[in-house]
């Protein structure tokens, strides 16, 4: 049997990486709510970033942007039993990928009690607009 000390630092260090990726996730969604255009939710949905480009580019960016939106989507669903601003990380996580029913589920979240209270909070923080949600 591995000595305890093992088990002790293999702990500190599944700690400090996950305290890490908590602290980068927070700091990267409240950069994405902040700067998220306030019409995001009413507009149409366009072509995207990029899609005029050369198609490695624009491949490039659509596969990291999904892979990205994953990531903050496997967190929020995860600190949804842990703690942590799960609502907020999946709706970061939502922002990102490329699903059917996306901005329903989208909506759907940001109508959740609070939560966009809270994002036109930091969003007025920062001088920017509040969300634009349009009705029922």
């Amino acid at each position: 049997m591995p000595p305890l000390e093992n088990f002790i630092g293999y702990g500190f260090g599944a700690g400090a990486v996950a305290l890490l990726g908590f602290v980068l996730g927070v700091v990267a969604m409240r950069y994405v709510v902040i700067y998220m255009p306030a019409d995001y939710f009413v507009r149409e949905p366009g072509a995207g970033l990029f899609h005029d480009q050369h198609p490695i580019i624009y491949w490039t960016y659509l596969i990291a942007k999904n892979l990205l939106g994953a990531g903050f989507l496997l967190a929020g669903v995860t600190m949804m039993i842990t703690p942590g601003p799960g609502i907020l990380f999946l709706l970061l996580g939502l922002s990102l990928v490329n699903l059917p029913g996306k901005r329903q589920l989208e909506l759907r979240l940001l109508r959740v009690r609070g939560v966009k209270l809270k994002i036109d909070e930091l969003r007025r923080k920062h001088h920017r607009p509040i969300l634009q949600i349009p009705p029922k």
